[in-house]
């Protein structure tokens, strides 16, 4: 007789036909209270043990050969000690009513349970660390390229990839994890491993990695939407913040069709509207058009790879920045020389931000899209595998390069809480001076439509193909001294991070005093 602690959970089936591998799920739901207690009062949370999503998708982005596989069950892989089997206690009768239910318990980790995915990964960690000195390739994937149940990764060549399958499939069978079925967008079929174990994508038209739509035969990468409903019927702030929210893209890459919906959200909040209330039939006419708009982004693509096939060196990371009245944002880009001396670029990821209710002068909306652009730069290039032999910063606004360029502690606060976290993320001279009118992050600060998604944007400004010295005229140093002229020659009676106004103090009576 078991005398230790004892509990039953409840658990329902979670039917979804469109699921071929696991159309009907049990759910086992540890949060089910009784008498105002569940389970999960009594568990901790543990660790985060999950890698940034961000840095997963970049390094599937790195190279040409992409490779991706499902752990099958991974929760159900990890044993649970008796003590915590018996507080798993479930009644089951085989859908037989007319019989008294058979009692059994848990022996696995339960996927409604508090601490069970901090368990599953330091197992799945754990696994790879036992077989880090045999398999030193392997153990490192799977400890920084794995997302959940997912391990996405890519390399140079089909040969490596075939290598790489083997190594894993060898570790994760120590620890008694298995793969679903590999995929990949190249033939990796080597001797390492067998025709069956890889599930070629080039013939493919989309598969869903990461949430994000990959068509293997093009090797790019889309984002998918259906709103259809949402536009039939009558729009409330409800149903705009949900259809807004079901667009994932952690990418970034349509961020300037997105902002347009987040600006127009925000009226909303300024206007007073309830979630429920109706909108006026012109709100209305005007969210329908922006739903149509956003499901055009269906047809948007960008390369999935990140490196081009005749890239010849290290790679340039260029991070744009732009702020408007109503948004401000950033994006980035490598900048590659190919093996006959002439230049590509390919997008890496983009962020937005709609300008918050109180307001905000335009120059410190800019800076707060350069502290956007620092964290963008430094998050890709402390997760990216790939070295950057250059940094670059651009923004269109001499008085940020002027804030910049100057020590943090001559400012006010609110300047001089941003300007030391960019120093801090980011070296001096790696900021720069790009013309507004070939800023790509203008189409986040101001928003277009997914037609007019220009190539500046998913592929960077036309003067990134060429060699530095045939860039813009207006160089780093001219813009910088002229922002330190201008933060310098002020009044002294005047504030200048409120006014954002150079002033001529030569026939200041006030200073001259």
């Amino acid at each position: 007789m078991y005398r230790g602690p004892v509990h039953y959970i409840p658990h329902h089936a979670v039917i979804r036909p469109e699921k071929k591998s696991t159309p009907v799920r049990i759910v086992f739901n540890s949060s089910n209270r009784y008498n105002g207690e569940c389970l999960n009062d009594y568990w901790f949370k543990g660790p985060d043990l999950l890698n940034n999503l961000h840095g997963v998708i970049i390094r599937f982005r790195e190279d040409p050969v992409a490779i991706c596989g499902d752990i099958s069950k991974m929760y159900h892989q990890v044993l649970i000690p008796e003590v915590d089997q018996h507080v798993h206690r479930f009644l089951w009768r085989d859908m037989d009513d007319t019989r008294n239910p058979d009692t059994f318990i848990k022996t696995v980790l339960t996927f409604g349970d508090k601490p069970a995915p901090a368990m599953a990964f330091a197992a799945l960690r754990m696994t790879a660390k036992e077989n880090a000195d045999m398999y030193p390739t392997a153990a490192k994937v799977i400890n920084h390229d794995t997302y959940m149940d997912d391990v996405c990764t890519s390399v140079k060549t089909s040969e490596e990839g075939a290598e790489l399958i083997h190594s894993l499939n060898n570790v994760l069978d120590t620890g008694g994890f298995k793969i679903k079925g590999w995929m990949s967008n190249r033939e990796v079929n080597g001797t390492s491993t067998s025709a069956e174990t890889v599930k070629l994508l080039g013939n493919t038209t989309e598969e869903k990695v990461l949430g994000v739509k990959w068509n293997p035969n093009k090797d790019t990468l889309a984002v998918k939407v259906k709103l259809k409903q949402t536009v039939s019927d009558n729009i409330t702030k409800r149903k705009a913040l949900g259809a807004i929210s079901r667009v994932y893209d952690p990418i970034g890459f349509v961020a300037p069709v997105i902002v347009k919906l987040k600006m127009e959200m925000q009226e909303l909040w300024k206007a007073g509207v309830d979630w429920d209330d109706d909108l006026s039939p012109d709100i209305q006419e005007n969210w329908k058009h922006l739903f149509s708009e956003l499901e055009k982004i269906n047809n948007v693509t960008i390369e999935r790879c990140l490196t081009p096939h005749n890239a010849s060196e290290e790679a340039s990371l260029m991070v744009f920045c732009d702020a408007s009245e109503k948004a401000f944002g950033a994006c980035a880009y490598l900048r590659w020389r190919l093996n006959n001396d002439t230049f590509e670029t390919r997008f890496v990821a983009g962020k937005l931000r709609v300008a918050p209710l109180k307001k905000l002068t335009v120059p410190r909306l800019e800076l707060q899209a350069a502290i956007l652009a620092a964290r963008l730069g430094l998050s890709i290039t402390e997760e990216m595998s790939l070295t950057c032999h250059e940094k670059m910063y651009l923004t269109d606004s001499p008085i940020v390069l002027g804030w910049i360029r100057k020590p943090a502690g001559s400012f006010k606060q609110f300047v001089a809480a941003r300007v030391q976290e960019i120093q801090s993320k980011t070296k001096t001279e790696e900021w720069g001076h790009v013309p507004g009118k070939l800023n790509p992050a203008d189409d986040i600060s101001r928003g277009v439509t997914a037609e007019n998604l220009s190539a500046r944007w998913l592929h960077g400004p036309s003067f990134l193909k060429l060699p530095k010295s045939e860039w813009p005229s207006e160089s780093l140093k001219e813009v910088k001294d002229e922002g330190e002229e201008k933060q310098t020659k002020i009044c002294g009676q005047i504030d200048v991070e409120a006014t954002h106004t150079p002033v001529d103090i030569t026939n200041c009576k006030t200073c001259k005093a």
